[in-house]
């Protein structure tokens, strides 16, 4: 996988993804390709270390008042909320967001890390068209057209349809899209 040029990427090494419960395509991406430090829709990704609240750690790690059975979850990063971005280790690495609000309530966002790349590569893609078309805030002041919004959801239904289910997290965020277009 290409990154968008917009991204810088933190590639991950094999002693930091050591000792966690991964399977093989996983680890091969994490060490491959990276993940961003940042991306739109506001998120962020740990760092290429297993230092508590920085790296890549079982969630427990993280929360230690958390019970046991968070344990599965490996944090990858966190929204603008401060929820947690996590590789799901019992259910087929799928990518889940929990909501720190409402007890780590889960949230589905991708069926792969793989997946999630490359939502996150087109969300950068939009953003980057908005600003090459509205200007400089053209996606932070919601100047991007319906026909974009819609460009973008067949994208992102063409990678991760079940991503696009109704709940799901990027379903959610292309909803904020269209709504936002109405104010144009």
């Amino acid at each position: 996988m290409k990154w968008h040029e917009e991204l810088d990427i933190i590639k991950y090494s094999p002693e930091v993804l050591q000792g966690l419960e991964l399977n093989e395509k996983t680890r091969e991406f994490l060490t491959t390709n990276g993940l961003p430090e940042s991306s739109a829709p506001f998120l962020s990704f740990n760092k290429n270390n297993n230092i508590q609240y920085e790296g890549l750690n079982p969630l427990t790690d993280w929360f230690d008042f958390l019970e046991p059975k968070f344990s599965k979850y490996i944090s990858i990063g966190s929204d603008g909320n401060g929820n947690e971005i996590v590789i799901d280790t019992f259910e087929k690495y799928k990518i889940k967001i929990l909501d720190h609000e409402f007890d780590f309530e889960e949230e589905f966002m991708n069926s792969s890390i793989i997946h999630l790349g490359y939502c996150l590569n087109a969300i950068t893609e939009f953003v980057a068209e908005a600003q090459k078309k509205y200007g400089p805030d053209g996606y932070l002041d919601s100047l991007y057209k319906l026909e974009n919004v819609n460009t973008l959801k067949n994208t992102l239904e063409s990678i991760d349809l079940e991503a696009m289910s109704e709940g799901n997290y990027w379903q959610t965020e292309i909803s904020i899209l269209f709504e936002e277009t109405k104010n144009n």
